[in-house]
């Protein structure tokens, strides 16, 4: 549903909301006398779209303290956010064997929009947060995922286990990212279709989600430091299972 209005800063973020055109830019502000080619680029979009551009002082970008807002921004619509039984239309209408992230309380914005930015490059069908203890689709996600969160598909429930559940009750396999797991990522079938659970920052799944899931797979550890981050963590398991398809395709 849409609410209220967001900003969004950085020179990709606002290009790709222009460009994808799913949401409306109620104003766009560029900082005065730039020579950054790039936003100029920015602004002839804009204009080409019959968008007003606003010049400004340096001191309009102090809204957003320490963000690198690179002198431009923009007054938009905020992100339709989907019902979880939209997420699956949407997703089974692209592919018979979707993938799904599920983010068990990422606080971090900045490792929620790496997140967004790599399910968008790995061609995942549909990421599910929750309202509570995680970060949401805040500014700085915007800015972290570059852009991507415009194009991937997000749901926020009350409740990660719920999700699991619907999984579940539709016949998909639900695999947790755990340090614990039995099973080795690369002894994982992935090409089939699964939604796969990553824990927070810190302390990873939490015991009750962990037991929700179908089967826990561990990423092998062989430095000196016994975890990832989980930004990386999510890169490694989406492109796996790229790999596997692609190769069961050959």
């Amino acid at each position: 549903m849409k609410d209220k209005n967001d900003w969004i800063y950085g020179i990709n973020t606002v290009t790709e909301v222009l460009t994808a055109g799913k949401r409306e830019i109620k104003s766009l502000y560029v900082v005065e006398n730039t020579r950054n080619k790039r936003i100029k680029s920015v602004i002839d979009l804009a204009r080409a779209k019959g968008l007003t551009v606003k010049t400004v002082d340096a001191g309009f970008f102090h809204r957003f303290p320490s963000a690198v807002h690179q002198g431009i921004c923009a007054s938009c619509v905020s992100k339709n956010l989907l019902s979880i039984d939209d997420l699956y239309s949407h997703a089974i209408k692209e592919t018979k064997t979707p993938c799904f992230l599920l983010l068990d309380q990422i606080t971090d914005p900045r490792n929620l929009g790496a997140i967004l930015r790599t399910a968008d490059c790995g061609g995942v069908n549909g990421v599910i947060i929750p309202e509570f203890n995680s970060s949401g689709i805040t500014p700085i996600v915007e800015k972290a995922s570059s852009g991507a969160s415009e194009y991937i598909h997000i749901c926020m429930v009350t409740n990660i286990k719920h999700a699991i559940k619907f999984m579940k009750d539709i016949g998909i396999l639900v695999i947790g990212a755990d340090a614990e797991g039995e099973t080795l990522l690369w002894d994982q079938r992935l090409d089939s279709s699964c939604a796969i659970v990553l824990g927070s920052e810190g302390k990873g799944l939490r015991k009750t989600v962990r037991e929700s899931c179908d089967v826990l797979v561990r990423l092998p550890m062989i430095g000196h430091v016994n975890s990832l981050n989980v930004s990386v963590a999510a890169g490694i398991f989406i492109f796996e299972r790229n790999r596997q398809s692609l190769k069961n395709k050959v």
